[in-house]
């Protein structure tokens, strides 16, 4: 039975947003209501306290309790304890780390994030993503691509610079700033 809670990572960690134009983004509108989908288990259009606590804790992103229910009153516009696909839109531009910072800043946030994102695909810690490490993780993530090993080889292929087989960090970072290296 396939587990749906997890966000994809990507879409929490990828490129430039405006405000109003997510949908102009690599990412997408349409990317972030698959990813909402995953996040909103019971599939009522909401994502609860309980549902994003599963979904960042699959990632391994470690969020207190007072940083995540801090993070769902931020975003709740509504005031309804819940987040709906909008205000989903704003917490992902918020953990992209695309709004109100400045410079430096926002380049150590960001390239803490990256650091943080390479660490969930290198299971095993050693500096380099490998074929199996990548088809282990988007399987825990539910996605359909990166099903076969031939996926997932495919996959590093477009972005391995040295052609070594596995992606490095720097090899992630740059296919992260390029949007994953699709074409």
């Amino acid at each position: 039975m396939a587990d749906n809670s997890a966000p994809s990572e990507k879409a929490l960690t990828m490129a430039d947003n405006s405000a109003e134009g997510v949908s102009n983004n690599a990412v997408g509108r349409d990317e972030l209501r698959r990813v909402f989908a995953i996040f909103d288990k019971n599939g009522d259009g909401l994502i609860s306290k309980q549902e994003m606590r599963e979904s960042f804790d699959k990632l391994r992103l470690c969020i207190g309790e007072e940083e995540l229910a801090s993070t769902i009153r931020t975003v709740d516009v509504n005031g309804d304890g819940y987040v709906d696909f909008d205000e989903f839109v704003t917490l992902y531009e918020s953990m992209s780390g695309k709004r109100g910072e400045g410079g430096d800043a926002k380049a150590e946030h960001e390239d803490a994030d990256l650091a943080e994102a390479f660490g969930v695909f290198d299971e095993n810690g050693d500096g380099l993503i490998t074929v199996e490490e990548l088809q282990s993780v988007l399987k825990s993530l539910c996605f359909e691509e990166g099903r076969t090993i031939g996926d997932c080889k495919k996959m590093i292929q477009k972005v391995d610079k040295d052609g070594d087989g596995m992606v490095n960090y720097m090899e992630f970072k740059e296919m992260m700033s390029a949007g994953f290296g699709r074409n």
